[in-house]
């Protein structure tokens, strides 16, 4: 018996659930590979059907392995994390994510990858100021990838949102708005507001603008561009490092632009602020990545129906669970094979890990990726590897404490991160935690 046309079963306009689609290269679609493959190692029940993944990736003598990967969309709400930053144990939940003579580098021949199955959200998905072209491919070995591309954007339309830093929408957030202040050299004269800061109707759907005060978390577009200035390492291990690392490449699934996302998350830096130092000025400078697309699916379900009643959502992401795996899960643990490695599963709405029955539990249990437990990891490691051996560790961390350790230990790196979100004209609209001082 022939297949039957979806259209005679039906009822509601349907669309493929990952529209057909060319890759940049084969080294593209490797990295795609490994990565979709990876998440198939989560158990088939608890997998989500639709959702989004993402991945960093280690590339040398030709061999691809998985180093991290996320699952998942939901994220903590805004009163739930000002009650953390009221806290005396600071960095329990999951949000999203001194100098000495140690200092390490990647090996030789050992490249950084990313994977995300879908467009990151936010200016990635921004579909506009730009002429939108189809992905081609280019034939070329498979243990290689395209030099970037990356030309000079013609900032045309910044007032109109066009470099805009995008936080992720809480509908819950009570907004506190400031009165708009008039310009000081001038006090009869009214500042004039840019049309893309008035309002956030022009914003991809689930993100608004910093200034409304409904969101503070920054949207995948913004965290990348950040990490393709200061490095994907963070504050903590910066101390650690020679240098930051950066990706080379970045791969993306569904609804890649190129021209749109090589502006998300690099090029609308254009450059960097003049840094305190020469030193500094060499270490940090603008990454610009190889954009690249995939013919490799994550979802394969076929055909899904659409949202007559909410255009441009087609793909619901319900679900609060988010999942997390690394690779040094397994080699703590386990002490055997990938395909033994265990997931985190992560509570989105809590930042804890999820509980069948969290009513029930008298203790919240703490992820190992939230900045409390990563900071308690990264001080072992630090004491071991100055042959102190394991510390103690910490019980509480208050906000004001991590700030004053980051600046301890990695001055350098955060003096750089001072420069940039205070004198950077994107990125000093920053939406930053770190504001909040000890009074």
């Amino acid at each position: 018996m022939a297949d039957e046309d979806p259209k005679s079963y039906c009822c509601k306009p349907f669309r493929l659930a990952e529209k057909r689609r060319s890759a940049t290269c084969q080294f593209a679609d490797r990295v795609a590979q490994v990565s979709v493959d990876q998440f198939h190692l989560l158990p088939e029940e608890d997998r989500p059907q639709k959702t989004c993944v993402a991945t960093i990736v280690a590339h040398h003598d030709g061999d691809l392995r998985v180093l991290s990967m996320g699952i998942g969309t939901k994220f903590v709400s805004e009163s739930t994390l000002q009650e953390e930053v009221d806290s005396e144990n600071y960095g329990i939940r999951v949000r999203d994510s001194p100098n000495n003579s140690i200092k390490y580098t990647l090996k030789p021949g050992v490249t950084l990858h990313m994977y995300t199955s879908s467009a990151p959200c936010g200016n990635a998905t921004l579909k506009k100021f730009a002429k939108m072209t189809r992905e081609k491919f280019i034939d070329m070995d498979a243990d290689n990838w395209p030099e970037p591309k990356h030309e000079p954007i013609n900032g045309h339309a910044i007032r109109e949102g066009q470099f805009a830093l995008l936080v992720k929408k809480d509908p819950f957030a009570q907004v506190h708005t400031e009165p708009e202040k008039d310009d000081e050299a001038n006090p009869t004269k009214k500042r004039k507001v840019w049309p893309a800061n008035a309002s956030d109707d022009w914003t991809p759907p689930g993100t608004t603008i910093v200034q409304t005060g409904k969101g503070s978390i920054h949207c995948c577009s913004d965290k990348i561009c950040l990490w393709n200035c200061l490095g994907i390492q963070g504050s903590l291990l910066a101390s650690f490092l020679e240098k930051p690392l950066h990706i080379n490449t970045l791969t993306v699934g569904r609804k890649l632009t190129q021209c749109i996302c090589r502006r998300a998350v690099c090029c609308r830096l254009s450059r960097l602020p003049a840094l305190p130092s020469e030193e500094l000025e060499k270490a940090y400078s603008i990454n610009h990545p190889s954009i690249m697309g995939t013919g490799v699916y994550l979802d394969e379900a076929g055909i899904i129906e659409v949202d007559n009643e909410n255009r441009g959502q087609d793909v619901r992401f319900h679900s609060s669970k988010c999942w997390a795996w690394w690779s040094s899960i397994y080699d703590e643990e386990k002490g055997a094979t990938d395909n033994l490695c265990p997931f985190e599963c992560i509570n989105g709405a809590t930042g804890f890990l999820f509980t069948p029955n969290e009513s029930s539990v008298s203790k919240p249990l703490v992820s190992r990726l939230s900045t409390s437990s990563l900071v308690s990891s990264f001080l072992n490691a630090r004491s071991i590897a100055c042959g102190k051996g394991e510390l103690e560790k910490k019980q509480s961390l208050k906000l004001y404490e991590l700030l004053a350790l980051k600046k301890e230990l990695s001055p350098q790196h955060e003096s750089v991160k001072e420069e940039i979100f205070t004198k950077h004209r994107i990125l000093r609209q920053w939406k930053r935690r770190g504001q909040i001082q000890k009074k």
